[in-house]
């Protein structure tokens, strides 16, 4: 007999890496639920490791795109991606750092950043400073939540 629960703790890592990754990228997928039910059966740090990772490449996906601005996969629109440049030239990298935060909207920031050539340095850092703060911020309540729920 197939025991699943053993599949999907073995496998659990790479399945929240790619999760993370397509939530970050094009696809608007949450990354939270993912996030919280992995922190339950893996070690928090390799939860944090491999969300951050897989959310990091799902941006620098975008970016990618932003740059070469492959039609193919993603639908430009000029209006929408005018109103997202003027976010950048108003609030500059604080963008990159609520792109996390944003619903729907902040993973187009990161194909605009690619879009306006943002310095690829300063788009990997300040992505990431986002990205670990938002992991954290959901781990934490991860934990916090099944203590008080006693799990």
């Amino acid at each position: 007999m197939v025991n699943f629960e053993e599949i999907f703790v073995e496998y659990e890592l790479i399945g929240l890496l790619l999760g993370c990754f397509l939530s970050s990228s094009i696809l608007p997928l949450p990354s939270e639920p993912i996030i919280i039910f992995s922190v339950k059966f893996q070690p928090v740090i390799y939860v944090f490791v491999f969300a951050l990772i897989g959310s990091v490449g799902g941006a620098m996906l975008n970016y990618v795109i932003g740059i070469k601005g492959i039609k193919w996969l993603v639908k430009r629109e000029g209006e929408k991606e005018k109103k997202l440049e003027m976010w950048f030239s108003k609030y500059g990298i604080f963008v990159l750092l609520a792109v996390p935060w944003i619903p729907f909207v902040g993973d187009p920031l990161t194909i605009v950043a690619g879009a306006l050539k943002m310095d690829l340095k300063k788009f990997i850092f300040w992505i990431t400073v986002g990205k670990v703060i938002k992991i954290s911020v959901v781990i934490y309540a991860a934990i916090t939540g099944m203590k008080f729920f006693g799990m």
